[in-house]
């Protein structure tokens, strides 16, 4: 150890340099914390790296949440031949099995399709299905079309039955893909906002609830959506008037 003044060496327990009087300053102290906070700093970073590492397994761990989250993310892809999901990293996720792909859905489904036979002018029949964020298969491939879900959690749904079983009929499922109201109906229209959509058979137009059962009784020649001031516009013996939600006529006809 040397005076930090003259130079002079001096020995490890003097405090004052023999020759110059310089007080000698002891940085041992000062080294000691700079080493702590150091090594303070990186125990920080090394537990931060294991929290991220854990999270990053989570999916694993905590399946449901994570993976569903993760999945929205899932892009639909194309393998040449067939189509796939993969995620952002260009990973594989759900494998190149479909005809046809679309973009999951705000609550995490799909709709897909595969082809399962040809039409009489030759082109491919492709037939619809639903999936979920982890590739399961919710629905069979039966649909002639599954339209996006409504804010209600169902979706419109259409079935080929062929000319001679009664052409296209339509109905509703849900995000199980159960359908909640039968494909019998030969048009079908969406919901509005209290929960009431309007039907169409041979028999007329009738409105139903959530779950396809009729709210009222009443059918009628032609109909429409219900409004935001809760009335649907119908029509009955070739003229037009306006029913509340419990059916009874407002404007008359």
């Amino acid at each position: 150890m040397f005076c930090n003044k003259c130079g002079y060496e001096l020995t490890e327990n003097e405090r004052y340099c023999p020759k110059c009087g310089n007080q000698i300053r002891c940085n041992t102290k000062a080294t000691d914390h700079k080493e702590k906070k150091f090594s303070k700093r990186w125990k920080i970073f090394l537990i931060i790296v294991i929290l991220l590492l854990v999270a990053a397994s989570c999916g694993g761990i905590f399946g449901g949440m994570t993976i569903q989250k993760a999945n929205k993310y899932y892009a639909f892809a194309c393998d040449g031949e067939k189509y796939g999901y993969i995620n952002l990293q260009g990973k594989e996720v759900i494998s190149f099995q479909f005809d046809s792909a679309s973009d999951f859905q705000y609550n995490g489904k799909a709709v897909v399709g595969i082809i399962t036979g040809k039409y009489e002018d030759g082109s491919d029949k492709t037939s619809y299905g639903l999936i979920d964020v982890e590739g399961n298969r919710l629905t069979d491939f039966k649909y002639f079309d599954i339209e996006d879900f409504q804010d209600n959690g169902l979706a419109r749904v259409s079935l080929d039955l062929g000319t001679e079983e009664g052409g296209m009929k339509n109905g509703y499922i849900d995000e199980e893909g159960n359908e909640v109201i039968e494909c019998k109906y030969d048009s079908i229209g969406e919901f509005a906002s209290n929960g009431i959509t309007w039907a169409e058979t041979e028999e007329g137009v009738f409105y139903l609830n959530e779950v396809g059962e009729k709210i009222f009784d009443a059918s009628f020649e032609d109909g429409g959506d219900f409004g935001e001031n809760g009335l649907a516009p119908v029509k009955q013996h070739d003229e037009w008037g306006y029913i509340d939600e419990t059916g009874n006529v407002i404007i008359p006809f």
